[in-house]
């Protein structure tokens, strides 16, 4: 159940931060602030610091946007949020190879 609900954690990051960046799209230097406006609102939320924050968007956006393979197996419990954490942080290092690697990692996983 955690595992599920971590998923659906990122998600709703993933969205949150979407959805603050288009409506700043009207203002060309707002994005960074817009950033910053979400990572201070997910900190307080969550309760955790500004930089945890920012490294939860930062993996929600890789799970929902660069490997949703990963995100859905997570969000059917068939990894963990470390094991999705590991796949991206390992797989964003691979730039290269990164897409044929997926399948074979969550085999593993």
């Amino acid at each position: 159940m955690a595992t599920i609900h971590a998923a659906q954690r990122y998600a709703c990051i993933v969205e949150l931060w979407d959805d603050a960046i288009r409506a700043a799209t009207r203002d060309e230097g707002a994005s960074v602030l817009v950033e910053r406006s979400v990572r201070l609102e997910v900190a307080s939320a969550l309760r955790i610091s500004e930089h945890a924050a920012g490294r939860l968007m930062g993996v929600g956006r890789a799970l929902v946007k660069r490997y949703p393979a990963v995100w859905e197996s997570m969000s059917h419990a068939d990894i963990t949020d470390t094991h999705a954490t590991i796949i991206v942080d390992g797989l964003d290092e691979v730039d290269v190879v990164r897409d044929e690697l997926v399948s074979e990692v969550l085999a593993l996983a």
